[in-house]
């Protein structure tokens, strides 16, 4: 019987939560529901969903802990596991636009791990190896940038940020401003910190 080698891929996300948390205990449930629909699909025979009968993918579960704040951990034991018969090929699940989000992915990129981000909109987002599958807060805005102008006349409102400090929130508001600030009359960051 010949072998053959079984690609790893990790799913680094966290997997502890509750309601306080960005991922919480149904959102994580989902997530690791959708990871093991996505590989059965992979590796059933029968459905050539990568366009081979022979392929095969093993996925490793990687818990960046509540906060993400476990990732160095974490990938510490995912980087012996990139050589051998089996070797780590990627690393997906990356879900939040947070700093310890980024840091992960400058750490990956640093051992030469590709790592796919599949709801990572924060513009500042990027390393290396990182694919950002969503568009950016940037281009968000500028598609909606481009449906206003197409339609002025369902333009009312007013904008309400969140008080967060963090990459999602920040990179938003700047598109926000950068699309819309001058021309609805938003207040900018300045402003609002010196009332």
């Amino acid at each position: 019987m010949r072998a053959y080698c079984v690609p790893r891929i990790a799913v680094l996300m966290p997997m502890t939560g509750d309601d306080t948390t960005v991922m919480t205990g149904p959102s994580i449930l989902n997530g690791l529901l959708g990871v093991y629909t996505a590989q059965a699909r992979a590796n059933d025979p029968d459905v050539h969903t990568l366009g081979s009968s022979s392929l095969a993918f093993q996925v490793v579960l990687a818990n960046e802990g509540k906060s993400a704040d476990q990732w160095p951990r974490v990938i510490n034991q995912l980087a012996p596991l990139t050589g051998g018969a089996h070797p780590l090929v990627a690393v997906t699940g990356l879900g939040s636009s947070v700093p310890n989000t980024k840091a992960a992915a400058d750490a990956l990129s640093d051992r030469g791990i590709p790592a796919i981000g599949a709801v990572l909109t924060a513009t500042d987002m990027t390393s290396r190896t990182l694919f950002n599958v969503s568009p950016s807060n940037e281009q968000y805005m500028a598609a909606l940038r481009a449906y206003v102008d197409r339609h002025p006349e369902l333009v009312s409102g007013f904008l309400l940020r969140d008080s967060k400090d963090d990459n999602y929130l920040n990179t938003l508001y700047d598109a926000v401003m950068n699309e819309f600030g001058s021309r609805f009359q938003l207040e900018s960051k300045q402003d609002r910190k010196s009332t």
